[in-house]
């Protein structure tokens, strides 16, 4: 039996995610709730970038371009969200270059946002990808 650990993330090691929690993906949990858990991620993610070593100028872009992927599926924005999805995933991919022992980190996170947004443009979360 696997230990999924103190909060046994959602397809994710137990060892990434050591202060948030994201209820496990049944693709049938309210868009909000979902939402609520990659925030969670995120906050962890933006609190560790804040240390001495380095990535803090990421906190706030992207805690930005979330916001924007949260705004772009309100109303007539949705056609946005693909392109919300895209920068906020590539400033993850900046993040975990400058530091790279939170990059799983990163990748998980670019994972859920974009299983997430699939839901919303009809397009079938790709689970061959590394993230």
């Amino acid at each position: 039996m696997q230990d999924d650990g103190p909060f046994g993330t959602d397809g994710a090691s137990s060892a990434i995610w050591q202060r948030s929690y994201s209820a496990p993906e049944t693709g049938q949990e309210a868009p909000e709730l979902r939402l609520f858990g990659i925030a969670g991620h995120l906050g962890e993610l933006t609190t560790d970038l804040q240390d001495p070593r380095g990535g803090a100028e990421f906190v706030e872009l992207l805690n930005r371009y979330f916001g924007n992927v949260r705004s772009a599926l309100d109303g007539p924005q949705a056609a946005l969200l693909a392109p919300a999805v895209e920068r906020f995933c590539q400033e993850l991919d900046a993040a975990a270059g400058i530091r790279e022992d939170l990059a799983e980190n990163c990748r998980d996170l670019q994972r859920q946002v974009r299983r997430f947004a699939a839901r919303f443009l009809d397009e079938p979360p790709d689970d061959d990808l590394p993230f």
